[in-house]
């Protein structure tokens, strides 16, 4: 019976140190799962899903206070780059300090002034008053010819624009339909990954817990056989 149990002892040894051997292998590969989100079903335990909210909360109080030092540390886009750009760059400093202040439309340079009363004998003043009131007519007959070319032509223009807008839209549309399809199959794989993951550790789960009850019933076996011997020896 004592070698019985000791050659039962040697096999529950290398059980766990092939076991041990099996983890290290899984642990020297590329990427470590740490959770299974498919599988692990801890946030159902009572209490659980209060307890992770509570240490996310401690975890962010340890972060920034305040929301306008959140990305300090991150380099801004190219398009919010206004260092180039000292108009807008003093326009936007000007709206983060609320004193920025949208000036007046300016109807100035549609006024066809007449000289003014000290002037009005003024041979080149009042030449000056006509060149401006031609160049006034001159703009203006410029706008209705341009506005008579987009009723003419705009039509047409505005349609080719709106196919090209749809052309895009089709293309956008398809590349965000593949890329919804390849997240789908992403989350299909690693469920299936995760789900075949989760069968595998339940399965060792359960035969480590085999391995230590047997282990524990040979040492129980072992010390009522030490005890059998004391007894036998007095």
């Amino acid at each position: 019976r004592y070698s019985h149990g000791l050659l039962l002892l040697q096999l529950i040894s290398l059980c766990l140190y092939l076991f041990i051997s099996f983890l290290k292998e899984q642990s020297d590969k590329k990427y470590i799962i740490m959770s299974l989100p498919y599988v692990d079903q801890d946030l159902e335990i009572p209490g659980m899903r209060d307890t992770v909210n509570s240490m996310l909360e401690v975890e962010m109080e340890k972060g920034t206070a305040n929301e306008s030092e959140y990305l300090k540390d991150f380099p801004l886009p190219l398009a919010f780059n206004f260092n180039s750009a000292p108009l807008v760059q003093r326009a936007h400093q000007q709206l983060q300090e609320g004193s920025y202040k949208k000036g007046d439309f300016d109807a100035y340079r549609y006024d066809v002034p007449t000289p003014s009363l000290e002037a009005k004998n003024d041979l080149q003043a009042w030449k000056a008053c006509v060149q401006n009131a031609y160049a006034q007519y001159t703009h203006q007959m410029n706008r209705i010819d341009n506005l008579q070319l987009m009723m003419d032509f705009g039509g047409q223009k505005w349609m080719k624009h709106v196919e090209q807008l749809a052309h895009l839209k089709k293309v956008l549309e398809d590349k965000l339909d593949t890329l919804r399809t390849s997240i789908e199959d992403i989350n299909w794989e690693r469920q299936t990954e995760q789900q075949a993951a989760g069968k595998e550790l339940y399965e060792m789960e359960l035969r480590w817990g085999e391995l230590i009850l047997a282990n524990h019933q040979l040492e129980t076996l072992c010390s009522q056989m030490e005890q059998h011997k004391e007894q036998n020896e007095q």
